[in-house]
C-alpha cells in the first residue's frame, strides 16, 4: 500500500484527516467545484499549504476552506492543516462562511 502524497506545510494548524471534517450545513456548494478548486489545486502543488482550513470549535463544521479540502481530495491527500477557532454564535459562523464563498482573500488577507 502506497502512503498518501503530502505537501509542504507552511502554516499553523494540526494535520487532520479529511474524512473527519464536517462540511458546514450552510455551505453553498457541497462539495465545491469548478475553477476555484482548480486554482487551489495548482496553488497547493506550487506553494504547498499556506492557509489552514478553519473549523469551528463550537460546532466542528468547516467554516473556511471547503475549496482547499476539495483540492486536497483531488490531489489524493488524506490530511489537511486545520486551525480550530471560536465563533460568537451561528450568525458569526454564517457570516464568515458567506465571506469565504465570495472571496477567500477577504478573510485570509
Amino acid at each position: 500500500m502506497n502512503p498518501a502524497p503530502s505537501l509542504p506545510v507552511h502554516c499553523r494548524g494540526i494535520l487532520f484527516p479529511i474524512s473527519e471534517l464536517v462540511p458546514h450545513p450552510g455551505s453553498v456548494e457541497a462539495p465545491p467545484s469548478g475553477h476555484r478548486v482548480a486554482l487551489r489545486v495548482q496553488a497547493l502543488r506550487r506553494n504547498g499549504w499556506r492557509d489552514p482550513v478553519i473549523v469551528s470549535r463550537q460546532t466542528g463544521h468547516t467554516v473556511i476552506g471547503a475549496d482547499l479540502v476539495e483540492a486536497a481530495r483531488q490531489l489524493g491527500l488524506d490530511r489537511v492543516p486545520v486551525e480550530e477557532q471560536d465563533f460568537r454564535g451561528a450568525s458569526e459562523e454564517a457570516a464568515v462562511l458567506a465571506l469565504d464563498a465570495i472571496s477567500p482573500a477577504l478573510i485570509r488577507g
